[in-house]
């Protein structure tokens, strides 16, 4: 799993992994004011019932799950070797993203902070 807030450079990351197949997230994302939903997404799909959707989409072949949602699709049940939380922005981010980074970093801590990691290695980049 690669995750981490908005604007760390998940996406970017994954772009240079070629070993393995890269689901992204945001291909399940219903539509915001930034972009069209993504190309996986369907009616009645929303970030509250898209982990269980990925999860069972996902392929038991070693795959890279990437986006901004990793503590959700933990907690849904995923089944991962490792855990990477991007933890910083990589550039200054506006108000509206900077909120969308600050949730995130707030679902990861409490995710950390309620032992629910499940034994999974969490490698956190600075």
């Amino acid at each position: 799993m690669l995750a981490g807030g908005t604007g760390t450079g998940k996406t970017t990351l994954s772009q240079v992994i070629t070993d393995r197949a890269v689901i992204h997230t945001d291909d399940w994302a219903p539509a915001s004011k930034r972009r069209p939903a993504g190309k996986h997404w369907r009616p009645g799909m929303t970030w509250e019932n898209t982990p269980a959707v990925i999860v069972a989409a996902t392929p038991p072949s070693p795959v890279i799950i990437e986006g901004a949602r990793g503590v959700g699709l933990m907690r849904a049940g995923i089944d991962v070797d490792c855990f990477v939380w991007l933890d910083s922005p990589v550039e200054q981010l506006e108000s509206s993203r900077l909120a969308s980074w600050r949730g995130r970093q707030t679902d990861f801590n409490n995710w950390i902070d309620s032992g629910e990691t499940r034994g999974i290695r969490v490698v956190i980049i600075k």
